[in-house]
């Protein structure tokens, strides 16, 4: 994680995990920085709002789990991780 920007975001979607509608709104924010460290972060903290029952993450839950799975992959999915 480079950026402050990403770093930020990242704190601002972990503030709104007890809000869905304000968490979708945070993760999209941290999407379009377009990094991979972003993408990657998305797919975990959607992940996690499925987890806490947000209807709208659990209908994409495979989509989600399918980039955590490229990142796997493709081998970068640990250092991101870390």
């Amino acid at each position: 994680m480079e950026s402050e920007a990403l770093r930020l975001q990242l704190s601002r979607c972990a503030e709104s995990l007890d809000d869905p509608t304000r968490a979708r709104g945070e993760l999209q924010r941290l999407r379009d920085l377009g990094s991979a460290e972003a993408e990657f972060a998305a797919a975990l903290f959607n992940i996690e709002l499925a987890r806490r029952g947000d209807a709208d993450s659990r209908t994409h839950l495979a989509t989600h789990a399918g980039v955590l799975l490229t990142f796997w992959r493709d081998g970068s999915g640990d250092a991101l991780a870390n």
